[in-house]
């Protein structure tokens, strides 16, 4: 998807200057450290089981079954964790004190560096998903806002779909307008607008699902001219 960025579509910027990536890429290296990858596998190793069902819950086939109008905006499964701290917290007992401590460093670290950059007020995700996980079909109209999506494949082994909901009268996605975008190699960024359920025409139902371990850091921004200096921004430096 190229061209200028709309409040309909999503935008993907395949190119990020370092201005944007290297503090991602602090965080990504601290993630993929050895014993980083130890402590998150012990809270991974309950969903094993579910690492089967990855593709067919990222699948058209699985969105068409779901009750669209009674959906809450929230993915209904997943296989991943999410390191942002407010999260995290939650497992604070699965984890030695140490961890605890360099976790919430790393993510304050992160933000302070981020959200100074993007003007974000919000970072909603900081997900790391295992060699075969996913995350279910779902809208995130519980928190409507223009998003900023950056994620790293090592070998582009993951994707990305989205169903383009231009035009529309209804939250019934029409799969005839589904959307596949396979990971690029590295660090890319999707940007756009997810609406309430009220917005019919701005709702984007999503998922995603990987063969590989794969790290997305998602932004909330929700002043419009903020974000659309940003994407601008972007543009540029994917343009140089």
């Amino acid at each position: 998807m190229s061209g200028k960025a709309t409040r309909y579509l999503l935008k993907i910027i395949s190119r990020i200057s370092e201005e944007f990536s290297g503090p991602m890429e602090r965080y990504r290296a601290w993630v993929f450290q050895p014993h980083v990858q130890s402590a998150i596998q012990k809270i991974l190793e309950p969903q094993r089981e579910k690492l089967r069902s990855g593709e067919r819950s990222a699948s058209p086939e699985f969105l068409q079954s779901m009750n669209h109008e009674q959906h809450d905006g929230l993915p209904g499964d997943f296989v991943g964790i999410n390191l942002n701290w407010a999260i995290l917290q939650k497992h604070v007992g699965q984890f030695d004190s140490a961890f605890i401590k360099e976790a919430r460093e790393m993510s304050d670290q992160l933000d302070s560096e981020l959200q100074n950059i993007l003007g974000a007020k919000v970072c909603a995700l900081k997900m790391f998903y295992p060699a075969g996980g996913y995350i279910q079909w779902h809208t995130n109209w519980d928190a409507p806002g223009y998003n900023v999506i950056f994620t790293h494949s090592e070998k582009g082994l993951g994707y990305w779909r989205h169903v383009d909901s231009t035009g529309a009268t209804s939250v019934s996605p029409q799969m005839k307008n589904l959307v596949h975008v396979d990971d690029p190699k590295g660090w890319h960024c999707k940007v756009g607008y997810f609406g309430k359920k009220t917005e019919p025409d701005r709702v984007v139902w999503h998922a995603a699902f990987t063969a590989e371990r794969r790290l997305t850091l998602s932004y909330i921004i929700y002043e419009k001219v903020i974000w659309d200096n940003l994407v601008e921004e972007l543009d540029a430096h994917a343009a140089d």
